[in-house]
């Protein structure tokens, strides 16, 4: 492989952006082991990918920084998370490559893979009990406490940051751990917010399991419990769960790794990136009758008025889009949200969908 034909393989995810076509093998630097990357996982264009492959015979993670600028000092940053946290003996997927490509253009890591892992998000909302939430809370708690004492904090902090594998909290993400007080007790006021920061994420937690959890911090920190600490903690709390929930919502709005944005002649749509093929398809013919798992509303929008008002307030169809999504954010039972789309028809007249699953929707 001569150097042209080497470097059109950093150039080939750099202009793939999401529509990279897999298997793709990668040749790295001083290693001549075949590296297969076989499902994107995750996909930043033109900055980062995140594959699941096989590097020979083991089941790896692969991250591919593309940023020419960043590229290698975040691919260094990742590696000090890692480091730091074996260093402290938190478990964290083992670290086997790192290094660049062929042509030395792009860099590169490779983790282990956990077999048979799950995201905290998906465990914790699996639960079947307060038995098992307790005893689930205690070992995520436990593990917060261990990485403050450590001086160590997720920056990015939300549960898709955790895998959970034989009854063991693993530490992922490494790239977006602060280390800048590593060996040192992590400050009262950063470990709260970072503390805060978790508990946002934990829908549907009731008092008495929130109370306990926070306990089992308190205690790991050697922190005493009082009515000023508790206090300060709600108050963090409370705004980080305003601000957590604007955040969420605002990425149903635009291309992101979650959802997908289409755009044809005169029709603008956003759905979750899973239903993105079953989406283009309807666009092809709203009227069409749907899977009988799915539901269908459209609204109509005629003259000027209207059409004003919804350019200022957005249309019916983007706002149960965003209720929808608020109220399974905020843990209450709705149907969940597929898509909704715009078709204009004429210059002051235009339809509005929205799709979700095939359960009664409230207009």
């Amino acid at each position: 492989m001569n150097y042209e034909q080497k470097h059109k393989l950093a150039n080939k995810l750099i202009d793939a952006g999401r529509q990279i076509t897999l298997p793709l093998e990668i040749a790295l630097l001083g290693n001549q082991t075949k590296l297969i990357c076989e499902n994107a996982i995750r996909i930043l264009p033109k900055k980062r990918f995140v594959f699941f492959g096989h590097w020979g015979n083991k089941p790896v993670v692969i991250k591919i920084f593309l940023d020419k600028d960043q590229g290698f000092s975040l691919c260094k940053k990742e590696e000090k998370g890692s480091r730091a946290l074996q260093y402290f003996n938190i478990k964290t997927p083992n670290l086997l490559y790192i290094g660049f490509v062929n042509d030395l253009s792009t860099s590169i890591l490779i983790y282990e893979k956990l077999t048979d892992a799950r995201n905290l998000d998906d465990v914790w909302r699996s639960l079947p009990d307060r038995n098992n939430k307790q005893l689930f809370l205690h070992k995520l708690m436990t593990l917060f406490a261990q990485h403050h004492n450590s001086g160590i904090y997720q920056q990015d902090c939300h549960l898709n940051n955790f895998l959970y594998q034989n009854n063991e909290i693993y530490s992922i993400d490494c790239g977006a751990l602060n280390t800048n007080a590593i060996g040192k007790k992590l400050s009262r006021r950063n470990s709260i917010n970072n503390l805060a920061l978790l508990f946002v994420q934990l829908q549907n937690l009731e008092q008495d399991l929130f109370s306990q959890a926070l306990s089992t911090y308190f205690a790991a920190r050697e922190w005493k419990t009082s009515s000023k600490l508790l206090n300060q903690f709600q108050r963090r709390y409370q705004k980080l769960k305003k601000y957590h929930l604007k955040k969420i919502l605002a990425k149903t709005l635009r291309e992101c790794t979650d959802y997908a944005v289409v755009r044809q002649e005169n029709i603008l749509a956003i759905c979750k990136r899973e239903f993105k093929n079953l989406l283009i398809n309807i666009l092809q013919s709203p009227e069409k009758k749907l899977h009988d798992n799915l539901a269908m509303i459209c609204y109509e929008t005629k003259g000027i008025l209207p059409t004003l008002k919804n350019f200022f307030t957005g249309n019916q169809a983007k706002r149960l889009w965003i209720e929808s999504h608020r109220q399974q954010l905020t843990g209450k039972e709705n149907p969940k949200p597929i898509a909704f789309f715009s078709k204009k028809l004429g210059l002051f007249h235009q339809e509005h969908y929205f799709i979700s699953e095939n359960r009664q929707v409230t207009k």
